[in-house]
């Protein structure tokens, strides 16, 4: 793993780019010290690093949360917490304590859950963290222009220290929502999407990010790890003017994913409020799963959290697409509405657009595994290597992903049936009041040539009803309504052929 230096790069165009850009020296993401200097350095060469994404709606530093951290360390046989707090200078001389004390092996775990300038200034000063770490931690959105890569852990080089895991977290809401409303956290800035499953419950699912940072294994066996935890959801509905906190996992949470017989012995699990507070379960209680001469051991339990929590949103959307083929199949289309199809099209879109979505995310950690793989212990070594597990998964996807996609085009079909029925009616209708309107044509056509007749007799003696000359009338008034009515059909014949051909 590539190690940082404090040194800059003497070149004359890169000093006069950072002195042409001193609104944007990457000072927003540090706070005042030799870090923030190094980070300034680095802009030169990661553009990315200059300025926070304008486009994030979280306050930047954070103002709704405060976030902590703990520090465990880890030795032969126990972990132990060594500092749990939300103060960035009691963190900084932990550290420097820390490093001064005489040990054989030091072995650090630092889990953070939110972000703010003072702790990245902090960590970053005494561990030498490339700062691109918290950089892809804050990245929020693919379509937003930060200087990122689409996919930039599957891309990322062979040598970069640290890896992104993004993944869905499920609640549970007790709302009533008709549409699928699309959102976010104040926290973190990610989108959050609420959908429908009927008696006024909805799912709220929610982007989180979790990463996982290590330094090389010093000479004496020593190493540090760092692990970002997004802090728990504060969600803003834009429609109601209402935000939703203390959420609820839907169905209960995640499964634990420890061997049954270790469930049966230990009887306890995690404590599903946040990824900070499970893993603090996991590394304090379950560390022995864990080969603790790796420094990347600890990203085994991320690996699996993250497992499971792709696990639950594959069963939401699995539900979601069953839903979806149960009203195909149960459908009128007599009965049915364009209302009715048009939210039938937009849901089956969102799960297709979800579904792929969840498959890149699969398909970055999967590529991303093989560098940093976990090496443990190998008893139950089988329940512990994840990526054939995530390759499972990802087929999972795939194949809901065909499901969506077969499910969409039946939709489709049954918009142009119901388009086509529509037409039908309208066709159907349209000809029966022409022929109502032909009808009303005839019928003008015979009285018009006897009221012209009736008014050149003026229907005086003795060409009126009852006098001897009234045939007359009859004479000429029939014989003048035959003929309108033959002029009438051969225009109208002439006409059908002229649009037939």
């Amino acid at each position: 793993m590539s190690r940082l230096s404090s040194s800059t790069r003497p070149s004359q165009a890169s000093s006069y780019f950072r002195r042409s850009t001193s609104d944007e020296d990457g000072s927003w993401l540090s706070a005042p010290g030799p870090y923030r200097d190094l980070i300034g350095s680095l802009c030169a060469s990661r553009p990315d690093l200059r300025s926070r994404d304008k486009t994030n709606e979280s306050d930047w530093p954070p103002t709704c949360y405060s976030p902590r951290v703990v520090a465990l360390e880890m030795q032969a046989n126990s972990v132990h917490e060594c500092l749990k707090t939300s103060d960035p200078i009691e963190l900084d001389h932990h550290i420097e304590s820390y490093k001064a004390k005489e040990s054989a092996k030091k072995r650090k775990i630092y889990i953070l859950e939110g972000l703010n300038p003072e702790f990245i200034s902090v960590l970053g000063k005494h561990l030498m963290i490339h700062p691109t770490l918290f950089i892809d931690h804050l990245w929020w959105d693919v379509y937003s222009c930060t200087g990122h890569t689409m996919n930039n852990t599957a891309l990322a080089s062979s040598e970069q220290d640290y890896i992104c895991f993004e993944y869905p977290e499920e609640f549970l809401i007790n709302v009533e929502s008709r549409t699928r409303d699309l959102s976010y956290c104040l926290k973190t800035g990610r989108f959050t999407t609420k959908a429908n499953l009927g008696a006024n419950l909805a799912t709220l699912t929610v982007d989180r990010k979790c990463s996982f940072w290590s330094s090389n294994l010093s000479a004496d066996g020593s190493w540090n790890a760092v692990i970002l935890c997004d802090p728990p959801p504060l969600v803003v509905d834009r429609n109601k003017n209402q935000m939703f906190g203390d959420l609820q996992p839907w169905a209960n949470g995640y499964n634990d994913f420890l061997p049954f017989e270790d469930q049966i012995k230990c009887l306890t699990g995690p404590p599903r409020t946040s990824m900070f507070d499970d893993l603090h379960y996991y590394l304090e209680d379950h560390y022995r799963y864990l080969n603790l001469e790796e420094p990347s051991a600890p990203a085994f339990f991320i690996e699996k959290i993250v497992l499971e929590h792709f696990r639950r949103r594959h069963d939401v959307l699995k539900i979601e697409v069953l839903r979806m083929q149960i009203q195909l199949i149960g459908s009128d289309p007599e009965s049915l509405t364009a209302a009715d199809i048009e939210s039938q099209r937009r849901d089956g879109h969102y799960d297709e657009e979800s579904l792929q979505e969840n498959c890149d995310k699969l398909c970055c950690i999967i590529d991303r595994l093989s560098p940093l793989k976990t090496k443990t212990v190998s008893e139950n070594g089988n329940w512990k290597d994840t990526r054939p597990r995530f390759e499972t998964l990802y087929r999972q996807f795939e194949v809901l992903l065909q499901q969506c996609r077969a499910t969409n085009s039946a939709i489709i079909g049954l918009v142009s049936l119901i388009h086509a029925t529509t037409s039908t009616k309208e066709a159907i209708a349209s000809n029966k009041e022409a022929k109502r309107a032909r009808v009303l044509v005839l019928v003008g056509l015979v009285f018009v040539p006897l009221s012209l007749a009736s008014s050149l007799f003026s229907m005086a003696e003795p060409y009126s009803p009852g006098h001897p000359h009234f045939w007359v009338y009859f004479v000429v008034s029939v014989p003048l309504a035959i003929a309108t009515v033959a002029t009438y059909f051969i225009y109208d014949s002439r006409m059908i052929e002229h649009l037939r051909k």
